[in-house]
């Protein structure tokens, strides 16, 4: 099966990765405005690079779909008409509007078209996953996820990310936070509760390039599950590096869980009085894992390529799957664009960092 990669920027490159390590698929065509870093994917790959998405839809049977936000409609769109699978980067759009498009435009095709939330694929989210399934943690109470990065800091440039043009889906909360909101959901399999959250949205990195940066950076968001659970999403761009990592915490009424991705190896379970050190298993190990990266981050792409390719080749069904679709999606844009529309810009400074706070009135 042949394979087009549209977008060449990093992500792109760890799908490329993935793909090597993956049977029954290859890259077969790039395309990239930029045609330097198209270029790299494609000597990487041993595929060929496009000048125009149109040549890459000739050349594949399949399409990933690594572009900004904000062009996700145009080549999902695209995609679809030329009848090609995709997997398309998250979030899905820059609005609702457009994901239920690409949504209803998608039920249309036979094709199939999965979302990169690829940190379903995590071994510490299946072992969560398995633990909340099997009830050893008990009726859950309340849970708490953060993702914490430097990006905000150590990326000096100023670029889309930081511009409105993604209608505030960029920022720490779109970005990093599209993660959490889909990962509580999966792995509680229960929805939110749309009128109980509560956020606050910051910019503590005001200006790159002498330009005003238009999004957040850092984010925290409350709200309870519709199965009565309470929980608490931190999202920022903006953390010291020593600080960076995935952090999760679920407490339950047989047990609490504590994760911190720095450790690495392995989870703390608790029952009664005592924490156990638990290893966490990975799927494929990889010698080439960046330490800065969550644990089976890269092996993730490669879980998350093998699913796709599979319902792509046997039309498995979702159920057989932890494959996102564009249903996930859609579902994930809805609890995105809630808390960013709900959450009006104010000028209020810090006195110490000169961010504008966003604030949930």
């Amino acid at each position: 099966m042949k394979i087009g990669i549209i977008g060449a920027g990093n992500v792109a490159n760890a799908h490329a990765k993935a793909i090597q390590r993956v049977s029954g698929i290859d890259v077969a065509g790039v395309y990239d405005l930029d045609i330097t870093k198209a270029q790299k994917i494609a000597d990487f790959s041993q595929s060929k690079v496009c000048t125009t998405s149109m040549e890459v839809y000739d050349l594949v049977d399949a399409v990933i779909i690594c572009t900004p936000n904000h062009t996700h409609f145009k080549y999902v769109v695209e995609a679809l008409e030329h009848e090609k699978h995709i997997l398309c980067e998250k979030p899905l759009a820059t609005s609702n509007e457009q994901a239920l498009e690409m949504y209803h435009r998608s039920l249309k095709s036979s094709t199939i078209t999965a979302l990169g939330f690829n940190y379903r694929f995590l071994p510490i989210v299946r072992e969560i996953e398995k633990l909340i399934l099997s009830d050893s943690l008990g009726e859950l109470l309340w849970l708490s996820i953060s993702f914490k990065r430097s990006s905000a800091l150590t990326r000096k440039t100023f670029t889309w990310r930081d511009s409105a043009q993604g209608n505030s889906t960029s920022g720490a909360f779109g970005d990093l936070g599209s993660h959490l909101i889909d990962l509580l959901t999966y792995i509680t399999k229960t929805n939110y509760e749309l009128n109980s959250l509560k956020s606050r949205l910051a910019t503590y990195v005001s200006h790159k390039d002498n330009q005003l940066v238009q999004v957040d950076d850092d984010a925290r968001v409350n709200g309870r599950l519709e199965n009565g659970t309470y929980f608490q999403i931190n999202a920022s761009k903006t953390s010291p590096i020593e600080e960076n990592g995935l952090f999760i915490e679920v407490h339950g009424s047989k047990g609490e869980l504590q994760y911190d991705s720095r450790d690495r190896s392995y989870y703390s379970l608790k029952s009664g009085l005592n924490w156990d050190i638990i290893p966490v298993e990975e799927n494929e190990k990889n010698p080439q894992e960046q330490k800065r990266e969550v644990p089976g981050w890269s092996s993730s792409f490669v879980s998350q390529i093998k699913a796709w390719r599979d319902r792509m080749i046997n039309q498995e069904s979702k159920t057989s799957t932890m494959l996102a679709d564009f249903g996930d999606g859609v579902y994930v844009q809805s609890v995105l664009s809630q808390v960013l529309a709900e959450t009006q810009y104010s000028l209020l400074r810090d006195k110490k960092s000169e961010g504008r706070l966003l604030k949930n009135f």
